[in-house]
């Protein structure tokens, strides 16, 4: 298996990075917390939240968790003792949980509040929690946290689906310390109607640039290298858990309607972008 350069890039995800042993090691030590977190399922999991329950194997979280494991974990062990990391739109998945495990502090952010009683309970009652629960109900555009209280923040599929992207960005730029750092994944369309369109994609890296600086060279993937929502081992669309008979139906519903109303099923077709960034020097501290 190759290893380099894995990882150690800005750059679009590569199927070249799903061989490498780098890969493989983190990978591997995500799956098994995974899967004993599900195994705990039944003590704190509730129906009215929808959130995927193996979110690991899901189109590009089986390369965006892997990811940032990598560059916090390199980020920490410049010295490190106690390492404040805030998991921006965390949803309620296993992966403040690991970090918990291996020794960060974690703060939750996310705006829904069927999420927060959710991770409230995964937190609590699996048994695999760390010591103290910190979750924040926020919206990405105003986080309640003092300027430069954090040592760390990523912020993982979530950049795309904001309405201001750009306010968001400044306002990790905020909370951020001097030498802290942002670790970002999004999806980019490669199809029209698919998240973050080039006029879009343009304002993103546009905001980037005017509140951050890559720690990582820009490095260029090869088309035919690059990871899709095609060809992940996780196809978009195609779950690698069992669906429920719910699920099922409302699926076939969605179907026959579009038949009804002789409606082509919109081509969804998108990649995944990763970056680690410093706030930028100089630009003092931001007002909330």
């Amino acid at each position: 298996m190759s290893d380099a350069p894995c990882l150690e890039r800005c750059g679009f995800a590569s199927l070249s990075d799903l061989q490498s042993e780098t890969w493989t090691g983190l990978f591997l030590q995500l799956e098994a917390f995974s899967e004993k977190l599900r195994a705990t399922e039944n003590r704190w999991r509730i129906s009215k939240y929808r959130w995927s329950r193996d979110p690991l194997h899901t189109c590009f979280r089986v390369w965006e968790y892997p990811y940032v494991l990598r560059h916090l974990q390199e980020f920490a062990a410049y010295g490190r003792k106690q390492v404040l990391v805030a998991d921006l739109g965390s949803g309620a998945t296993f992966f403040p949980l690991f970090l918990e495990s291996r020794g960060f502090q974690v703060i939750a952010l996310d705006s829904d509040p069927a999420c927060a009683r959710e991770y409230r309970g995964m937190h609590r009652r699996s048994g695999l929690g760390g010591p103290e629960f910190r979750f924040v109900l926020c919206h990405a555009e105003r986080i309640p946290l003092r300027p430069g209280s954090l040592d760390a923040l990523y912020c993982v599929s979530v950049l795309e689906h904001l309405a201001d992207p750009a306010g968001a960005l400044r306002e990790i730029a905020r909370v951020l310390k001097s030498d802290g750092r942002l670790i970002l994944t999004f999806d980019v369309g490669l199809a029209p109607n698919c998240p973050l369109a080039p006029g879009l994609y343009a304002a993103v890296r546009q905001a980037l640039n005017q509140w951050f600086d890559p720690v990582f060279p820009e490095r260029s993937v090869h088309p035919l290298d690059l990871l899709t929502s095609d060809n992940s081992p996780y196809p978009y669309g195609k779950s690698a858990t069992p669906m429920s008979p719910f699920a099922k139906a409302a699926r076939a519903a969605r179907a026959a309607a579009r038949i009804a109303l002789r409606r082509p099923r919109r081509r969804l077709f998108w990649t995944c972008y990763g970056g680690v960034f410093r706030p930028r020097a100089g630009q003092g501290p931001l007002a909330p």
